[in-house]
């Protein structure tokens, strides 16, 4: 069953930065680029392939609301059946290359590299964690496969089995 929009901009909702303490405004949303709904806060990253939503950026206060349909004119539909205009991302700023962030990551060879050595190297804020609990998965139940990253200084790599439309990265935090 694949994804929908409204399912995307659930999961990724947890992912953007907060608009009050963030002074990056094209944080405080979510981007749409190439069918892939992508937000970050410069803590964790995710992406959400959905297939037919043209490209856009949605500002948070407009996430928060609902949004069911985005129109080709940049328009869109809320779950109370308004629209609104979404910004052009021209007046938003550069979006960060969540694609890149995705492609470099290189999982651990846990057999010989330092978590191995030191499995305390790695510890991870309670916080971030909450972004990740099965409220923000609608339709799906089940575990998330956490991937180490190549170092402990390297994002993991968050899957959801099944549903392979989600990837998440999350910054570890390193003790001491």
């Amino acid at each position: 069953m694949p994804i929908t929009l409204s399912d995307a901009l659930k999961m990724a909702a947890p992912h953007m930065a907060n608009p009050k303490s963030d002074n990056r405004r094209e944080l405080a949303g979510i981007r749409i680029a190439g069918g892939v709904v992508m937000a970050t806060d410069r803590y964790t990253a995710v992406r959400i392939t959905v297939e037919g939503v043209p490209d856009a950026f949605i500002p948070a206060d407009i996430v928060k609301q609902g949004v069911t349909f985005i129109g080709r004119d940049n328009v869109a539909t809320l779950k109370t059946g308004a629209t609104i205009a979404l910004p052009d991302m021209a007046d938003i700023g550069d979006y960060p290359d969540v694609f890149r962030l995705f492609d470099q990551f290189k999982p651990a060879d846990v057999q010989s590299d330092h978590y191995a050595q030191n499995p305390l190297a790695l510890s991870l804020n309670p916080d971030m964690f909450a972004k990740f609990l099965p409220k923000h998965f609608p339709k799906w139940s089940g575990s998330l496969k956490i991937e180490l990253g190549e170092t402990p200084t390297k994002p993991l790599r968050i899957t959801l089995p099944g549903v392979r439309e989600f990837v998440a990265l999350w910054v570890p935090m390193k003790l001491g």
